[in-house]
């Protein structure tokens, strides 16, 4: 499964083993397949979706096979059983992924997968590794400089472990829909970012220590420099770790800043900008069908009912009444 670019969305279904291994390989990493069985019983199939820095996909085999890949390179992994179990390792560690354990490949080691022919269902998670590292990064507020040495096993029946599934299983529901608001970049940035945070809190690694303390920053500047970043960008698919990092300070720590100075959130603060660019754009353009919608999408409210839900809340008319003004 090599780091070459792949449309949107794929849809694969193969009998052939050599090519279900180049699809693999062209989709997430450089691998080897060893068909166990019948060889005529061979079938893969293969749905995956990019969203951001992730590509997410469901792995399907109908004959055991073991799998294997060199080091993973320029991306992570990570493989979540939601049937069956899939016997698995990453260098020297092994484990038995499951519903409610995954496996989390360090992409500085050779790993092996085993398993399918059990009934298993794999969703298979590969994340960009520059991305990874900025957003740890930008948690504890210190360059990453070398690759993140996840330990293998990660629970998901604990309680972070759990909502971070929650977040995958929201992603991995609409793999299929070309047309879903999880593929708007507006949405898609959060989504993306959500999964990135919640998998460095939810999993043990070298830098797990770092993200259990809570950074101390000082607050005037590093909130007015946040504001101007949000006023300049308002229009962009903006989240709290793109505005922390533009500051300089972790997204925990920009979090307490904001609320402290200002008694909101940056997110909500850059809500309340998106509403007031809505607002006069619905000023000064023409009433015709659909002029509502487009200007709420323009500005990232994806939801209509909400936005006009909002937007009669802060400005006492709904957005139609001041469009036809």
């Amino acid at each position: 499964m090599s780091n070459a670019a792949i449309e949107p969305r794929v849809s694969v279904r193969s009998r052939d083993v050599d090519e279900a291994r180049e699809v693999g390989s062209a989709i997430y990493h450089p691998h080897g397949v060893q068909v166990f069985g019948d060889r005529g019983d061979f079938e893969m199939r293969l749905d995956a979706a990019r969203i951001g820095p992730l590509t997410l996909g469901w792995i399907d085999y109908d004959t055991e096979v073991r799998i294997e890949t060199g080091e993973l390179g320029n991306a992570y992994q990570v493989n979540i059983p939601f049937a069956g179990t899939l016997d698995t390792g990453s260098g020297p560690e092994r484990t038995l992924a499951t519903e409610r354990r995954a496996a989390v490949y360090r992409l500085d080691r050779n790993s092996y997968l085993r398993g399918w022919g059990n009934g298993a269902r794999i969703l298979g998670l590969k994340i960009d590794r520059l991305e990874l590292e900025d957003q740890l990064a930008g948690m504890i507020d210190r360059p990453v400089t070398s690759p993140i040495e996840f330990e293998l096993s990660m629970n998901l029946g604990t309680k972070h472990g759990a909502q971070w599934l929650d977040v995958v299983k929201v992603l991995a529901a609409h793999l299929t829909d070309s047309d879903s608001l999880v593929r708007h970049p507006l949405l898609a940035a959060p989504l993306a970012q959500s999964v990135m945070a919640g998998l460095l809190l939810a999993s043990e690694h070298n830098y797990s220590t770092d993200l259990s303390r809570t950074p101390a920053r000082t607050r005037g500047s590093v909130v007015d420099d946040a504001i101007d970043f949000i006023t300049a960008n308002a229009d962009k698919p903006l989240t709290v770790d793109d505005i922390a990092r533009h500051v300089g300070i972790g997204p925990r720590g920009l979090q307490q800043s904001f609320h402290a100075a200002r008694g909101i959130s940056p997110m909500r603060y850059l809500r309340n900008i998106r509403l007031e660019r809505a607002h006069q754009e619905l000023l000064v353009s023409e009433p015709r069908a659909g002029a509502v919608s487009d200007i709420a999408h323009r500005w990232g409210f994806v939801h209509l009912g909400r936005f006009a839900e909002q937007y009669h809340q802060t400005y006492g008319e709904h957005p139609s009444v001041t469009l036809h003004q």
